[in-house]
């Protein structure tokens, strides 16, 4: 996939197992604007995308070429409500194929624009993009196995 136009310092990283992708990123973590990540992840590698974003530069995220645990985006995955004070800026993430859920609260408060939702994706839970004001919703493609948008899921947006 090509960034053109969207990243300054993007990255390719390999994760050799899950939980370990603090530990491939290096010590320029916090300058990365983009990254794509291949190999299989967890919720520990999401708090540390978190962070990328937050105490860092990282704006585009790429899952496409990579696994996520139990093929669902955890609750909580890239939102702590104890911990952010703003809008986190993660402005486009893109999905792998085979993800099935997004958990509660997953992606919510961020300065998101564009997100891609696989035909696999079957589920979306409270509050996953709550808050996500900048969202381009025109259109905004719903894969036809979701039958429920569940209590504030895409409020404020």
């Amino acid at each position: 996939m090509h960034f053109s136009g969207l990243a300054q310092s993007y990255k390719v990283v390999t994760v050799p197992a899950p939980g370990e992708l603090e530990k491939s990123l290096g010590d320029d973590w916090d300058k990365i604007d983009s990254v794509v990540v291949k190999g299989t992840i967890n919720k520990v590698d999401f708090q540390t995308l978190y962070s990328c974003s937050h105490l860092g530069k990282l704006t585009v995220l790429n899952l496409e070429g990579a696994t996520i645990e139990g093929n669902r985006i955890p609750d909580y995955a890239l939102f702590y409500p104890n911990i952010t004070d703003d809008y986190l800026n993660i402005q486009r993430i893109i999905l792998p194929d085979n993800i099935a859920e997004i958990g509660e609260w997953a992606f919510s408060n961020m300065r998101l624009k564009k997100i891609n939702f696989p035909a696999s994706l079957k589920k979306f839970s409270a509050g996953s993009f709550c808050g996500c004001h900048w969202m381009e919703v025109d259109p905004l493609v719903i894969p036809e196995g979701i039958t429920e948008i569940p209590w504030e899921c895409f409020a404020h947006c």
